[in-house]
């Protein structure tokens, strides 16, 4: 076995001063472990800070998970020479162990368990105390030690740290604050801890999403979706939309407090009482008739907010109607708030309905909505297939001068759109794009090569198709020599093969079928004609195995890993290249509208 060299998890943090977002990723790193080790089918059944040891890899911290020496194998032998736990024996460290655990009535023993020691693990991690205390257990009797570990409900670590803080007893670290862990973490931990098994977190992968939803900002899962925390979390995602609300409605109150501090002065200079009343009565009536307008625009906008949230909670479980329903009530209060159309444009591409969508776009473009946000990915494509020529001018000209003006983090997202519409844009040198394209690739494989720099990667399924989605600061180098493909090809350069064939190599990107059409469309200008015809077949066919995904997915209503402007951008360049090399056009439109008439029916009910 390997030999790991390093301190104990507890150990390191302290001594390091790790603070709390640092601490919690290292707690990411272990749940992952711990989860391989659960597909593996073993069980580790003593979890403590002694049995997870960090080491220093180039300067990052690295988790490793050790002393299996108690582990239980999951339905099958862990080698040749197991060694069988007696009868209703109990296995563990009781500071660490689960109720099902310390029970031992023959219950069998599952993940979940692990789940439980983990959520202690991350306790005294951020804390600096173990859920039970240490003493008391020491001094304990092994009945007693049983009955505490059964019975009674730990603190909450909020509670705890501030008790540990008015004690003066040693807590983990002076910038981790009771306020800190109230709320969402103490939800976290205290849903691990749950004695019921049945009611924990359903594996250590589960534990992790959540945590990485706190460390973004994201509704966790451990509690109720309350309006209230729906609101805090959607405000923090929308500071510009909130704040632009926030600060007309403040002018609103200077305002009307301006006029009627102006009336008063108006009031006491003049001598005469009678046209004094009048005008206080008639300034009254414009006074409140100006306050009721400004606390229905208040209202709206907050019951428009509330109502944007709850859609983008039932978009993300598959509730399509629930979610259209939402999205059109936020629309009809408030219809001069572009939010609304943006998120509703998004649901509209995710059941593929792209008419509905561009309309929507259109509407927030007209409304003055930021479009160098994520949701606006792929909308340039989605403009060229509904043929909406005026508003792909409108964005291209704004996504141009962004790429020129500032650092922009979504650039390849950017450029990507302008090369799609290419032939949209005359204001725009496609041998500027080309040579941007370039730098940045260039710039981008400095990095790869760099040994302090490492790519993210995805830890599981669900996160792979966004660890491989353009729309990252620093886009995954299959997307960037993509990217710089497209650049080459309108250029007319044959160096578009190699960068294509590149991208292609990249086995873990979810959209690499993106390449095959724009690779033939450039085997066909370099003059390979029989490479381009067999090119454009593979094109074909991994549009039909998406058409295939997106149906099954469709009857589930879930949601396919690749992006929705992925496929899009397929279709449009297969077009273009069924146009150039020849062939029947428009193939795929009759499957199209079988998924698109399918979507139309999920939403109907509530239209």
């Amino acid at each position: 076995m390997e030999l790991v060299r390093g301190l104990s998890i507890t150990d390191y943090c302290d001594q390091h001063n790790l603070q709390l977002r640092e601490r919690l990723q290292l707690m990411v790193d272990v749940c992952s472990a711990v989860h391989h080790a659960h597909q593996k089918g073993v069980i580790h059944r003593d979890i403590k800070p002694s049995n997870v040891m960090v080491t220093s890899h180039d300067g990052k911290p690295v988790a490793k998970v050790i002393d299996f020496g108690v582990a239980k194998a999951i339905g099958r032998k862990l080698t040749d020479r197991t060694v069988y736990t007696g009868f209703y024996s109990m296995i563990g460290t009781p500071l660490y162990m689960s109720p099902e655990q310390a029970e031992m009535s023959g219950l069998d023993v599952d993940t979940r368990s692990d789940i439980y020691s983990l959520g202690t693990l991350l306790y005294e991690l951020l804390v600096g105390a173990t859920p039970f205390d240490r003493r008391r257990m020491e001094s304990a009797t092994y009945d007693e030690m049983r009955r505490i570990i059964l019975q009674e409900d730990p603190p909450k670590p909020s509670t705890r740290i501030s008790t540990l803080a008015s004690e003066r007893v040693h807590s983990t670290d002076s910038a981790i604050r009771a306020s800190t862990l109230r709320n969402d973490l103490d939800w976290i931990i205290m849903k691990s801890l749950e004695k019921d098994r049945t009611r924990r977190y359903e594996s250590a992968s589960a534990l992790a999403a959540d945590i990485q939803r706190f460390l973004q900002a994201e509704p966790i899962s451990a509690r109720p979706p309350s309006v209230a925390y729906l609101l805090s979390r959607f405000a923090r995602r929308n500071r510009i939309a909130i704040g632009t609300a926030a600060s007309i409605s403040c002018a609103l109150v200077l305002g009307l407090a301006m006029s009627l501090w102006q009336l008063t002065k108006t009031i006491e200079q003049k001598g005469e009482a009678d046209r004094a009343l009048r005008e206080a009565v008639q300034a009254k009536a414009e006074a409140v008739e100006a306050n009721q307008k400004m606390q229905r625009f208040a209202e709206n906008l907050a019951r428009s907010n509330v109502l944007v949230a709850r859609g983008e909670t039932h978009a993300d479980n598959g509730r399509w109607q629930k979610a259209m329903s939402n999205y059109d009530e936020a629309v009809r209060i408030q219809p001069d708030y572009f939010l609304p159309y943006v998120q509703r444009a998004q649901l509209y591409t995710r059941l593929r309905l792209w008419d509905q969508a561009a309309r929507d776009y259109q509407t927030a473009l007209r409304m003055g909505a930021s479009t160098t946000d994520p949701q606006w990915a792929g909308v340039h494509a989605l403009f060229l297939y509904t043929k909406q020529s005026d508003a792909i001018q409108t964005l291209s000209r704004m996504s141009y001068e962004q790429l020129l003006t500032e650092d922009v983090g979504y650039r390849w997202l950017s450029l990507r759109g302008l090369l799609v519409a290419d032939r949209q844009h005359p204001f725009v040198s496609v041998d500027d794009l080309t040579e941007m394209a370039d730098q940045w690739l260039e710039e981008r494989m400095e990095h790869e090569r760099t040994p302090e720099w490492r790519p993210s990667r995805p830890r599981n399924a669900a996160n792979l198709a966004s660890a491989y989605t353009p729309g990252i600061a620093d886009s995954p180098l299959s997307v960037a020599h993509y990217v710089t493909g497209l650049a080459h090809l309108r250029a007319g350069s044959p160096s578009a093969i190699n960068l294509f064939q590149s991208a292609s190599h990249d086995r873990r990107w979810p959209s690499k079928y993106l390449v095959w059409a724009p690779l033939a469309i450039a085997y066909h200008q370099s003059g390979f004609s029989e490479e381009a015809t067999e090119t454009l077949v593979l094109s074909d066919e991994a549009i039909n195995l998406q058409i295939e995904e997106i149906a099954i997915l469709q009857s589930d209503q879930s949601i396919p890993d690749s992006p929705w402007f992925d496929f899009l951008e397929a279709l449009l360049i297969n077009a273009e290249a069924r146009n150039r090399i020849g062939g029947e056009s428009g193939i795929h439109l009759e499957r199209l509208r079988g998924i698109r008439d399918k979507s139309r029916r999920l939403i109907d009910s509530s239209h």
